[in-house]
């Protein structure tokens, strides 16, 4: 590998790196949020009377989308795992040249 190539190349992986921290940090406070949605669905679903027909209708979406919210967050943790591993190749690429 010649010492331009591997300049570059450590380069370019020195700001992916950069790039790819900012990114699973934002994708952290998503994923949080998400959870927080998710369990404040819940507990207004929970905390409502169920004797009215609309309430009963409220309870039936507010369950299909926190169901999707919570499969979403599956996603989530696959995109932050390979998010992670991206990272920390970017990581070993940039300072693994001479």
């Amino acid at each position: 590998m010649t010492l331009a190539y591997c300049s570059s190349t450590a380069s370019a992986a020195a700001s992916a790196h950069v790039d790819l921290q900012i990114a699973l940090g934002e994708l952290e406070k998503v994923l949080d949020r998400l959870l927080d949605a998710v369990s404040g669905t819940w507990s207004l679903a929970a905390d409502t009377d169920w004797q009215a027909r609309a309430a009963r209708e409220f309870h039936a979406q507010a369950d299909v989308w926190a169901n999707d919210a919570v499969a979403l967050t599956g996603v989530g943790d696959t995109a932050r795992h390979e998010a992670r591993r991206a990272r920390d190749h970017a990581g070993l690429l940039a300072w693994s040249c001479p």
